[in-house]
């Protein structure tokens, strides 16, 4: 479950394909990059979230291990701003 501080800062929510998603995944805990709602969509997928400030050192991790990435939703600041501003009026 997401924090509020998580969603201040941002949110992404990424699937990984690729023969071995696992080494993804170990390679995010051995360096530091936070991840939570891990799902196993199938064998070669997984979809996770990570910080948005994370997504350039996964990247190259991702590469590394041979999977591709796809970005499937992103949520800032600005956009929960957004809404509580729309939820106001």
């Amino acid at each position: 479950m997401p924090t509020v501080m998580n969603l201040l800062r941002g949110t992404v929510t990424v699937t990984a394909r690729g023969l071995f998603p696992e080494r993804l995944i170990n390679l995010c805990a051995q360096q530091g990059i936070a991840f939570w709602g891990l799902e196993w969509l199938e064998d070669t997928a997984v979809r996770m979230t990570i910080r948005l400030a994370c997504v350039k050192r996964l990247e190259p991790l991702a590469e590394r291990v041979g999977c591709q990435l796809e970005w499937e939703e992103r949520r800032c600041r600005i956009e929960i701003i957004g809404l509580a501003l729309i939820g106001s009026i």
